[in-house]
């Protein structure tokens, strides 16, 4: 088991895939570097899922880089294991190729909505990634813990912090979401596909 602080580099894109990570307690984003220097996140992944897997199997360099978005416990497993694994049991390619579909949309996704010069339409759409990635859904709508504060949300949006607490304000106002201390509900979806530009 290994550990990392929020803001730790766990490996950067390009490198030789040493090994995948499977999240135990905390978040980690997969992100995407831009000409202009800045870090894209295209997706988070939390407690139990996976990262880095298909690099492991694959052309073996990380096509992305992980950071830790929080304090961060997750199981190293080396590549070696898992390319053996991948090459002599078919069902785990299967789980492999599957688990691939759906990240691979919500990358593209994520990608072009911050291609979006509009930061209310960045934080939308790292709510609603949050919201697939993280999200418990309850009776009150769904629910995103651990992982949300306005910091945190505005480095995935990749916009300020200033304009990230307006761009929540306004959604509150409009009854999309609702704050709290310790975690944020969405309780209206279509609003936030709407400001996404993804209706």
């Amino acid at each position: 088991m290994a550990f990392a602080e929020r803001g730790d580099l766990i490996w950067r894109c390009g490198n030789p895939a040493q090994f995948a990570g499977v999240v135990a307690v905390g978040s980690v984003k997969l992100t995407q570097s831009t000409p202009y220097g800045s870090e894209v996140a295209v997706e988070v992944v939390g407690p139990p899922q996976s990262f880095g897997a298909v690099a492991a199997v694959g052309d073996r360099r990380d096509a992305l880089s992980a950071i830790a978005v929080a304090n961060t416990w997750y199981l190293k497993v080396p590549s070696s294991i898992l390319l053996e694994l991948y090459q002599e049991n078919p069902s785990f390619r299967d789980q492999v190729f599957q688990s691939v579909l759906p990240r691979l949309r919500r990358a593209h996704v994520m990608i072009a909505a911050l291609s979006e010069d509009r930061p209310e339409s960045r934080v939308a759409s790292a709510l609603l990634l949050l919201a697939d990635t993280h999200g418990m859904k309850t009776p009150d709508g769904i629910v995103i813990e651990d992982t949300f504060n306005e910091q945190t949300l505005s480095e995935l949006a990749v916009t300020t912090l200033e304009s990230t607490v307006q761009c929540l304000g306004c959604l509150e106002a409009a009854g999309a979401i609702k704050k709290s201390k310790t975690n944020l509900t969405i309780r209206n979806m279509e609003p936030l596909y709407r400001t996404a530009r993804l209706d």
